[in-house]
């Protein structure tokens, strides 16, 4: 919970980032670091001093949810560390309830831009063949390999900072100000 007298800037530095963040994944397929930890610093100073140790805590747990929970995703390769540091300064930025919320929000949104994809593409079936070779091919050699190799398999991804830009927009506009 980020204090509500300082909400607008909170907002405000969320749709910035989130912004860039999504047209240099758009651009380059990577979200650059150069863009997520300067927010992380500032909303973790900015709710720490207006909001004391409370709101540096919940800025903390806000930054370290995502990574504790996201990891998986990106050990595997079902998730760039661009995308997993996005969310990490989004916790910072609007602490640990809001990120949280909008991490389901993003994956269930981009459950429908790749279903829409797929519809698209027609490769629904193909898609759903690599799924299971995959997870049998991890089951019988015992090893996590990457999910998607980008210049190999350029079909089954999309940006995925275009599913978190619309978790975060619907969220923001889902809670009240």
């Amino acid at each position: 919970m980020v204090i509500e007298k300082f909400i607008f800037i909170n907002y405000g530095l969320l749709i910035i980032l989130i912004s860039m963040s999504l047209y240099t994944d758009w651009k380059t397929n990577k979200i650059k670091n150069v863009i997520v930890y300067p927010f992380m610093v500032v909303g973790l100073i900015l709710n720490l001093v207006v909001g004391g140790w409370i709101g540096g805590l919940q800025s903390f747990y806000g930054i370290g949810i995502p990574i504790v929970l996201l990891l998986i995703f990106y050990i595997v390769g079902a998730m760039g560390a661009g995308d997993l540091k996005l969310f990490a300064a989004i916790g910072a930025l609007m602490g640990k309830d809001f990120v949280l919320k909008t991490m389901v929000v993003s994956f269930i949104s981009g459950g429908f831009i790749a279903l829409g994809l797929m519809i698209i593409r027609k490769n629904g079936r193909q898609r759903l063949k690599y799924l299971i070779n995959y997870i049998c091919m991890t089951i019988i050699s015992g090893k996590i390999n990457g999910y998607t190799q980008i210049k190999k398999d350029r079909d089954g991804k999309f940006p995925f900072a275009v599913a978190i830009f619309t978790g975060v927009m619907i969220m923001i506009f889902l809670k009240p100000l």
